[in-house]
């Protein structure tokens, strides 16, 4: 078994007491470019060999309730002989932040983390911040080489390092290199410099609950804040209750490329997803018609779709949001624009050759869903307010 060493900072007081064997010293971690350093007070620092510019101080965490940020009173740090520490912070409202780092594979440090509440009352988490640093402890400006990736749900790009260019002289517009130029990208951040010839990336590796975003601030061309973490739309957290965290990966190397066609794999190899030999192939009904989609108009639209489509894999007709009594994106109920209901629907499709799909959100709740009424109890107020009713959905359609 190996050996275990601690130790911890009390910080309740402000004074930052410390309690910690003699001689000890920062944790040193290596992936192959890779550099993660862990203090004694539980501040970390990235950096990749061959890269001076680049390097992430000070990087620290942060748990956000209903009520603010919490201040952290106490941490403790442990390691072993095994490549692995872990950082365990104590918060404000009886919560505590257990933040594991070890060597996975090649090239990758991992971040496993968990959530506790040791307190007796429920607590309304809003945020975790895994890893965070502002300020001086961030990279200045690389110059015009280094790019940026970054990715949403429904996007991806690839933006260059710092914030727009200045607005033009007598514009009368505030000077763009004075403004804040604030981005984020969900699941994976990467940032090359070809002149280095290096890469890092920082990715999760799973979203089994939250999805974990990189949030960037920019100023005058300098990285100003950066923050890994997960935002928690207020979940409660019963008293005694812990909560897995969704994993972190950071990992460096040459080729940007083969970081995420790698960071691809980990994710595969660990979620297992079934490949489909062909990719379903669909109609949807919101592009052509949004909320006047109807019966008569899907079944036009499939018997083209069948003479046409069908012979390119075309399979689904799908029905988006139109369709539900009301426009309620949560009701499983057909409306008036459907007389012969989904059943029959989908079997006249069946005789075509082809599938119904229909598109539902049954946690999109507006002000007008019978939920509102029937189970007020259900429902967080917007922006964490004790009142019950939800922000009104629709703006969109």
């Amino acid at each position: 078994m190996p050996c275990v060493r601690d130790w911890w900072t009390d910080e309740r007081n402000g004074i930052g007491s410390e309690h910690r064997p003699q001689g000890r010293g920062p944790v040193h971690m290596s992936a192959e470019a890779l550099s993660v350093i862990v203090g004694d007070d539980g501040l970390a620092s990235v950096s990749v060999a061959g890269w001076p510019k680049l390097r992430l101080d000070g990087l620290s965490s942060a748990v956000a309730i209903a009520q603010g940020t919490l201040r952290r009173e106490q941490v403790r740090v442990r390691r072993d002989g095994a490549g692995h520490v872990e950082v365990v912070e104590s918060f404000e409202a009886g919560l505590t932040l257990r933040r594991s780092l070890s060597i996975g594979a090649r090239r990758v440090v991992v971040l496993a983390s968990e959530l506790a509440n040791a307190s007796s009352a429920t607590v309304d988490v809003a945020d975790v911040r895994l890893l965070r640093a502002s300020g001086d402890a961030l990279p200045g400006a690389q110059g015009g080489s280094p790019r940026v990736y970054e990715q949403g749900s429904y996007w991806c790009r690839v933006r260059h390092w710092g914030a727009p260019a200045a607005s033009p002289a007598g514009s009368g517009e505030q000077d763009a290199t004075q403004a804040a130029s604030v981005s984020g990208s969900q699941y994976v951040w990467l940032v090359y410099d070809s002149d280095a010839a290096m890469a890092l990336l920082v990715g999760f590796e799973t979203g089994e609950r939250w999805t974990g975003d990189i949030h960037t601030v920019w100023r005058g061309g300098r990285l100003t804040e950066w923050s890994v973490g997960l935002g928690c739309g207020l979940t409660r957290l019963q008293a005694g209750e812990s909560w897995k965290l969704e994993t972190l990966t950071i990992a460096a190397g040459k080729d940007p490329w083969t970081l995420l066609c790698e960071y691809g794999d980990r994710v595969r190899m660990r979620h297992r997803p079934r490949i489909l030999d062909r990719p379903p192939v669909s109609w949807c009904s919101w592009y052509p018609f949004r909320l006047g989609v109807s019966e008569e108009r899907v079944l036009a639209n499939a018997r083209i779709a069948a003479e046409r489509l069908e012979p390119l894999g075309l399979v689904y007709m799908l029905l988006d949001l139109g369709w539900q009594a009301g426009y309620l994106p949560s009701s499983f109920s057909e409306n008036d624009q459907f007389p012969s209901g989904l059943r029959d629907l989908s079997d006249r499709l069946a005789r075509l050759g082809l599938k119904l799909g229909a598109w539902c959100a049954p946690f999109t709740i507006s002000e007008h869903d019978p939920l509102v009424s029937e189970h007020p109890e259900w429902l967080l107020g917007a922006g964490g307010s004790e009142t019950k009713v939800p922000q009104s959905t629709g703006t969109w359609f």
